[in-house]
C-alpha cells in the first residue's frame, strides 16, 4: 500500500515537472541539471523510506525524463 501510494506520487511530480519543463524546454542544460537533482533528491528520500528498491524506478524516470527534455529540446 505504502509502496503503492510512494509511486504514484512519484509519477505524479515526474508528468507535472515534465508540463513546466515543457515551458523552459529552450533551456537544455538547466532542465538537466534541475531534472537530474529532482531524481536525486528522490532518490535520497525513497532510500530512507524503502531502501534499493527505489534505484530500479528511479533510473527507469530519469531516463525517460532525460529522452523527453531531449525530445522537447530538439523540436522548441
Amino acid at each position: 500500500m505504502v509502496h503503492g501510494l510512494f509511486y504514484g506520487v512519484l509519477l505524479a511530480g515526474f508528468f507535472g515537472g515534465l508540463f513546466v519543463q515543457w515551458y523552459y524546454r529552450a533551456y537544455l542544460d538547466l532542465l538537466l541539471t534541475v531534472h537530474s537533482i529532482e531524481v536525486l533528491f528522490l532518490g535520497i528520500v525513497g532510500w530512507y523510506s524503502f531502501g534499493p528498491l527505489v534505484l530500479g524506478p528511479l533510473l527507469a524516470l530519469w531516463l525517460t525524463g532525460l529522452g523527453a527534455i531531449y525530445v522537447m529540446n530538439r523540436f522548441a
